[in-house]
């Protein structure tokens, strides 16, 4: 008796593990066709995107250039001085001019501040082909957030990083990412609100985005235009050579 009892307590939790499994698939598959399907997001080839960022008060221009395969370049200016972060698919360098040596020259970056970097080129996401990518994707739970369900999704990549996905029940969209990111051996942890959802070549994209840490908001960025499949020149990813 007690040997049908174990055999049929296994069977449940198999069962359980199963129906966690697929209800993780199953979430990830609307998303995917919610955002407009896996042919027209793997469509998208180059895109930039100009915004403006309020920290501090102060209204500042933002300016992302991405391309396949992942290639990315972030400028921020402030001051009349642009600060830009790139990866060209193999090196990931910075340009900084408010360094404190006061010397304006390209660095290549490594470790775990490259490693952020180096995830912002991947403007597919999390989900799209996360099995070829080692992330492991679980769902943790349903719950409530400023009124609407959601959904919650674990993603670990194969770095240890993590990022929680809070997915709108009704339109399958994130409404917020809780990311816990290793950081020169310390993890931190960050929020991302996402809205304004708006359809870009097909692929619905957030226009606007509050960043939180600790709880306090440190930046609100507003998206102004976005414009797909544009030509890019991959010589502005290359680190250009020091002086």
């Amino acid at each position: 008796m007690k040997k049908a009892v174990l055999l049929f307590s296994l069977i449940l939790g198999l069962s359980a593990i199963g129906l966690r499994a697929q209800t993780a698939e199953d979430i990830i598959a609307k998303n995917i066709a919610a955002t407009g399907g896996i042919e027209k997001i793997k469509a998208l080839n180059s895109m930039k995107i100009s915004g403006h960022a309020m920290a501090m008060g102060m209204e500042v221009p933002v300016n992302i250039f991405a391309k396949r395969p992942l290639m990315t370049r972030s400028e921020i200016t402030f001051m009349g001085k642009t600060q830009l972060e790139a990866y060209d698919g193999t090196t990931v360098w910075q340009l900084n001019p408010f360094a404190p040596s006061g010397v304006i020259e390209p660095v290549e970056l490594t470790g775990d501040r490259a490693k952020s970097i180096i995830d912002r080129a991947d403007y597919d996401g999390d989900f799209v082909d996360y099995q070829s990518k080692g992330y492991v994707i679980e769902f943790i739970g349903k719950d409530e957030m400023e009124g609407s369900s959601v959904f919650k999704l674990k993603v670990t990549k194969k770095s240890g990083d993590v990022n929680v996905y809070f997915i709108d029940a009704d339109n399958y969209l994130p409404i917020k990412v809780v990311s816990k990111v290793k950081v020169e051996g310390n993890v931190e942890e960050d929020e991302v609100i996402y809205g304004n959802y708006k359809p870009v070549a097909g692929v619905q994209m957030a226009h606007s985005m509050e960043i939180r840490s600790g709880g306090v908001t440190k930046f609100q960025i507003t998206i102004d235009k976005i414009e797909p499949n544009i030509p890019i020149d991959n010589s502005i990813f290359v680190m250009p050579k020091k002086k």
